[in-house]
């Protein structure tokens, strides 16, 4: 998210300027804008996205060590954890699982 304080940071220091759509009451979502002003994207990271500079294509990525006791994994973007607490996925993959077992 363009807004988290690291990925701010990283945003600025690259040239790009953090900030919700331009006019009056500036709506929607925290976008990444070029030093101009021109070009808002409502993401930080993407692939293909050339037009701000400061949107960059590498991922954020984070290890987690697996043990034998773990039933199961689960990935997903931003887009997810947006919807959904880490509890009621694991609520959902464990459903999943159950049924799956019948």
């Amino acid at each position: 998210k363009p807004d988290h304080p690291a990925e701010r940071l990283r945003i600025e220091a690259a040239g790009g300027v953090v900030a919700k759509s331009l006019g009056a009451g500036a709506l929607g979502p925290f976008r990444v804008w070029d030093p101009q002003m021109r070009v808002g994207l409502a993401t930080s990271r993407a692939f293909g996205d050339t037009n701000a500079k400061a949107v960059t294509h590498d991922p954020d990525i984070r290890g987690e060590v697996v043990i034998s006791g773990d039933h199961f994994v689960i990935l997903g973007s931003d887009g997810l954890w947006d919807r959904i607490s880490s509890a009621e996925a694991v609520k959902m993959a464990a459903a999943a699982i159950q049924r799956g077992a019948q």
